[in-house]
């Protein structure tokens, strides 16, 4: 070996053997630096917790240490990314994870409990359930089908820990979207739905107000509020007591936790675990001294922040609490396609009418399909596919009875803000996509 080659080698060596601050501290106050900050994943489906950890970003990142947010698909991939080499070192997760990663058959996730820690809880969301009028409890569930939220979001993690606890084995786990799951069971192809938000929350009082629309075809009579009572202690749960207006008063259910954890950076004696611990200690001593900052100039939620609660088996992390040694470091939608025989005249009125009913409502809710003609075109049928991706059905872009009673569900239950927003086409649905 060349004397160039020994030298480069051993210049390699030194950096990753002594892993010396001085490899760092030109950048040490540039996030977009490799290895400059700590990384904190979050679910880019939550855009409050996104904010949040942007408010936390700029309040702890300057020359000594910081923290970069990195959007992931959900907390399953964030509890991977943290178990996995990439610069990823904080996370929000719901705080029943660990029973969740616990069952996994996935090795990797399997070793969470003992690679991550707790640091604090971030607010509340409150547990909901939505079923028709003869199921009792969670234990009617058995043998039933139940919509459980798209697969690596917090909302199926949740509900199928809930099932596990109560030993309830479904026949179908259908993956949708809140709106879609309550409008599966509004047409008898589901018989319930998990729903996690504030409380109360708002698609379920627009639930309620929808008993009184007579033009919708839907039994708003026949679903009611599930009630979820059991032991929380170590579950990672906690009781709460819901008014669901229309419904019933005081029903007793439950809340999970958002909770940031961190990377065990305890766990090895390398220079590079001991500068992230000493890291994450100063990211530490800078939110626990300035919380009341970002409680009044950040979002609420804030407010209802705290690292006193607790949340499940979490560990607390050493190095956030700077008491660390230093040197230890589809379900697809089940209705039937229009029939390809030529209909009568009648029936070619009304068809051509329900097209312009489902066209006028995917405008008002911000999807691009050209004018409302009646007739389904490209754009049309790519606006019914987008439409039926957003809501975690099989992308036909085929309008039955079903597909036209959801879009009518959907405009009742959508926020004045979504029906008020400009036309999206595909390409700017990728980009919100990737954004939020």
């Amino acid at each position: 070996m060349n004397r160039y080659r020994k030298t480069s080698w051993l210049s390699v060596i030194i950096v990753v053997l002594l892993g010396s601050d001085h490899a760092f501290s030109e950048n040490n106050n540039r996030c977009d630096a490799p290895y400059a900050c700590i990384g904190m994943v979050i679910d880019s489906g939550d855009p409050i917790l996104i904010q949040m950890g942007h408010e936390m970003s700029k309040m702890v990142t300057d020359n000594m240490a910081g923290t970069v947010v990195k959007p992931t698909a959900g907390p399953i991939a964030n509890v991977g990314r943290l178990l996995s080499r990439e610069n990823a070192g904080l996370s929000v997760v719901p705080s029943d994870m660990l029973q969740y990663t616990a069952r996994s058959e996935d090795p990797k996730l399997q070793k969470a409990d003992r690679y991550l820690r707790f640091i604090m809880t971030i607010g509340r969301k409150v547990v909901h359930v939505i079923a028709r009028t003869d199921i009792r409890s969670l234990d009617d569930l058995n043998g039933k089908r139940v919509t459980m939220g798209p697969d690596n979001t917090a909302l199926w993690v949740v509900s199928n820990n809930l099932l596990y606890l109560h030993g309830v084995t479904p026949s179908e786990r259908l993956q949708l979207k809140p709106v879609a799951g309550i409008t599966a069971i509004l047409l008898g192809n589901a018989d319930a739905a998990f729903v996690i938000g504030d409380a109360p929350m708002g698609v379920i009082e627009k639930l309620s107000a929808m008993r009184q629309a007579e033009e919708l075809t839907v039994q708003t009579e026949d679903v009611h509020m599930l009630a979820l009572k059991f032991p929380v202690k170590g579950t990672g749960y906690r009781s709460a007591t819901v008014n669901y207006p229309g419904f019933a008063e005081k029903v007793e259910t439950v809340a999970i936790l958002p909770t940031l954890v961190s990377y065990d950076f305890t766990e090895k004696s390398t220079p590079y675990f001991r500068r992230r611990c000493r890291e994450l200690g100063k990211i530490g001593n800078t939110v626990r001294n300035r919380i009341e900052e970002l409680r009044a100039s950040g979002h609420e939620q804030w407010r209802a922040t705290t690292w006193e609660l607790e949340a499940g088996n979490w560990e607390k992390d050493s190095c956030f609490f700077g008491t660390a040694n230093q040197q230890i470091s589809s379900q697809s939608n089940t209705g039937v396609e229009q029939s390809s025989q030529a209909p009568s005249g009648s029936g070619r009125t009304q068809e051509r009418l329900n097209v312009r009913e489902a066209q006028e409502i995917l405008t008002r809710l911000g999807f691009d399909v050209g004018s409302a003609d009646g007739i389904v075109g490209p754009k049309t049928r790519a606006g019914l596919r987008q439409f039926q991706t957003e809501q975690g059905l099989a992308p036909d872009g085929i309008l039955n009875s079903d597909l036209l009673t959801m879009l009518r569900v959907q405009e009742k239950l959508a926020p004045m803000s979504l029906l008020l927003q400009p036309s999206r086409n595909p390409s700017s649905f990728r980009l919100q996509k990737a954004v939020h």
